[in-house]
Order: structure tokens, then C-alpha cells, then sequence
């Protein structure tokens, strides 16, 4: 009878120690988890922050528009709609004075070659904000390191 009692003892213990074990695996492999999760998000933010960097444009605007109390924020490029791949700039404008004017966005690529132009009416108001398209030729292609500058 008391090797029973013992027996039944031990046992009982052996389970509690499992279930503890168990318990304390479980939540070391979703602390482990986290970990990793945080470092992948972060490697991919990390990533993807580079890559927008080297397929950025780099945008300048005339200093008659920066006189004009005109500011640029995001900008965009897709492809047109009616044709062409990485053509249609989409450019996100501040205006600290009220304008309006004819704007020429003139397109070069890697190697600083003139590859398009793209004309579009700019009308904006003191205070005001808005994205303007320049739809240029299919044949434009504003890819890893172009250069646009509007005037």
C-alpha cells in the first residue's frame, strides 16, 4: 500500500513537472516567435525603405515656382493609362501665394539625357494643396535614378 501511495506521489509530481515544462516551452517558443517577427518586420521595413530610395526621382522645381511660394510633397509614377511604362507623374503641390501657370516637367534619365517633357496647367490658391499629373510620351520611361524638373 505505501508503495502505491508513493508510486501515485511521484507520479502526480511528474505530471505537475510536465505540464510546467510544457507551459514554460509553450511561452518560450512565442517569446522566440515575437523576436523573430519584430527582426523580419524590421529587415523588410529596412528593405523596402532602400529600395524606395535608390528607384526614387529626384525632383526639382525652378526657383521662379519656389518664389512663387510653391512646394512639392509625395510624388508618384505609374503607368499611363493610354500607354507607356513608369510615364504618368503624379506630384503632390503646396501653394503658400496664389499661381497660375502653364508648368513644363522635363524628364532625364540615369546618364542626365533629356528623355520627355510633359505640360500641364497649374492653378492653386494660397493655403491650398493638390496632386497634378504630367502624362508624359509612352515612350518616357522614368525609372531608377531619373531626374524631373518643372519649371
Amino acid at each position: 500500500m505505501n508503495k502505491v501511495i508513493f508510486f501515485l506521489s511521484v507520479s502526480l509530481i511528474a505530471l505537475a513537472s510536465c505540464d510546467t515544462v510544457k507551459t514554460n516551452t509553450k511561452d518560450s517558443i512565442n517569446k522566440s516567435g515575437e523576436a523573430v517577427g519584430k527582426v523580419a518586420t524590421e529587415f523588410i521595413e529596412g528593405v523596402t525603405e532602400g529600395v524606395e530610395n535608390a528607384l526614387a526621382i529626384d525632383l526639382k522645381l525652378s526657383d521662379e515656382l519656389v518664389k512663387s511660394g510653391v512646394n512639392t510633397g509625395k510624388i508618384t509614377v505609374d503607368n499611363h493609362p493610354k500607354g507607356g511604362k513608369n510615364n504618368l507623374l503624379t506630384v503632390y503641390f503646396t501653394f503658400e501665394k496664389d499661381i497660375e501657370k502653364t508648368l513644363i516637367a522635363t524628364a532625364y534619365d540615369k546618364k542626365s539625357l533629356e528623355s520627355g517633357r510633359a505640360k500641364t496647367r497649374l492653378k492653386g490658391s494660397a493655403g491650398e494643396a493638390k496632386y497634378i499629373e504630367f502624362a508624359f510620351d509612352p515612350r518616357t520611361y522614368l525609372g531608377v535614378k531619373s531626374k524631373v524638373v518643372i519649371e
